[in-house]
């Protein structure tokens, strides 16, 4: 499943999972999910994600992403501590 996330006059992008769930992590590990981004418009986009807090990180954040194709993301969470954690990207 895919939502729109963006759109600029034609550009339109795509995300895949809506959500990205890490579990039980332990502190001080580390766990990665697959976030693909889809373009959904006619033209080729230039894609750049980024985390708004840690412990979330986004190591490859700039790509370009050819009309009607995906690009994946690895998005990595490392907890410090113990407790529940949430971030936006």
């Amino acid at each position: 499943a895919s939502r729109s996330l963006a759109r600029v006059g034609t550009a339109a992008l795509g995300i895949s999972p809506a959500s990205l769930a890490f579990g039980n992590a332990l502190v001080n590990s580390t766990a990665v999910r697959t976030l693909t981004v889809t373009n959904l418009s006619t033209a080729d986009l230039n894609v750049s994600l980024a985390s708004s807090s840690a412990p979330f990180s986004v190591p490859s954040t700039a790509v370009s992403v050819n009309a009607g194709q995906s690009a994946s993301f690895g998005v990595v969470f490392q907890p410090r501590h113990t407790v529940e954690d949430v971030g936006r990207f």
